[in-house]
């Protein structure tokens, strides 16, 4: 498959079920990408409030036992606090990031749901 385009899209793949686009490779890369990369829905940002240590998000898609959340905090929670653990509940389709104590101040973070 091949796409070009000056302005939209230069490739697209859709499915009602199953997977709309498949990139498979015995040696090399599956999926490369040269500039940004957008992942629409399956990324945002959260924050835990200052006096809590944690924060429960609902990304809006159903989750799995095998879904894996990547969290990176944008700002200083304080101390030595850190993030300790993200946690995924497949039966309410949220995952709550946990710090290691209380947030002296509300501190903002990136989340990233793979799979």
């Amino acid at each position: 498959m091949y796409g070009r385009s000056t302005a939209g899209r230069g490739a697209f793949g859709q499915a009602t079920s199953g997977v709309g686009v498949w990139g498979a490779t015995v040696s090399g890369y599956a999926l490369r990408a040269s500039g940004r990369v957008t992942f629409d829905d399956a990324s945002g940002t959260a924050t835990i409030t200052a006096g809590t240590k944690s924060k429960t998000v609902t990304p809006g898609f159903d989750l799995t036992t095998s879904t894996k959340v990547l969290v990176t905090l944008l700002g200083n929670p304080g101390g030595s606090t850190v993030v300790q653990r993200v946690a995924v509940n497949a039966t309410t389709d949220t995952f709550t990031v946990y710090l290691t104590a209380d947030a002296t101040a509300s501190t903002k973070f990136a989340w990233f749901v793979i799979s």
